[in-house]
């Protein structure tokens, strides 16, 4: 295609983009911005078109949620390509220097758990579960206030038997049937039990 066709066909084109009402102008920078990353072509000129379309009032809330959806997705593979990258240069650092003490340190932070690290963090649930079942149910009602993480390990261990008893006592009774209340209506509850 000769140069003289191709500027031809640039300014017929920016003719034409003119003519768009600012709606579907927005819907066309947005559809190129699409296209160039699906073309593995995201770049700040991509980021560009992604904030001036972002820009534009009266947008509809699905194209609004596309275009964020598919930028942070391609934000996303950016960071993870830096990091891998990343990733290379420690293991070269390595190679170089394996008495590296600030790379040393930057592992011994990955393997180590420290003590200011929450105790979900530090152990896995499969461990926690296993604490608890070596631990009288009597003891495990404390559990209920440490945090969220060892309530929902004590609720499922205090409750998964539960002892009804039926008989003169009507506090007993009582009791019994407002755990069958429960059951019946609190689906949540039911799988407890």
């Amino acid at each position: 295609m000769s140069t003289q066709a191709l500027d031809e066909l640039t300014s017929t084109v920016c003719g034409a983009v003119a003519q768009l009402t600012q709606h579907r102008k927005a819907n066309f920078l947005l559809d190129t911005a699409l296209a160039l990353i699906d073309a593995g072509q995201y770049g700040p000129e991509v980021e560009n078109y992604f904030e001036v379309y972002l820009k534009t009032p009266g947008l509809p809330k699905e194209d609004i949620s596309r275009a964020l959806l598919a930028r942070g997705n391609a934000r996303k593979q950016g960071g993870e390509r830096l990091l891998a990258k990343a990733d290379e240069d420690f293991q070269a650092v390595l190679k170089l220097d394996p008495t590296n003490k600030e790379l040393q340190h930057r592992f011994r932070r990955k393997v180590i758990r420290f003590q200011n690290e929450p105790a979900s963090q530090r152990a896995p649930l499969e461990i926690w579960e296993r604490i608890a079942g070596h631990i009288p149910r009597y003891h495990l009602r404390t559990w209920l206030f440490v945090s969220a993480f060892h309530r929902d390990i004590a609720v499922r261990h205090i409750f998964h038997t539960v002892d009804i008893y039926f008989g003169e006592d009507p506090e007993n009774l009582t009791r019994g049937l407002d755990i069958f209340d429960r059951a019946k209506n609190d689906p949540r509850a039911t799988c407890w039990i």
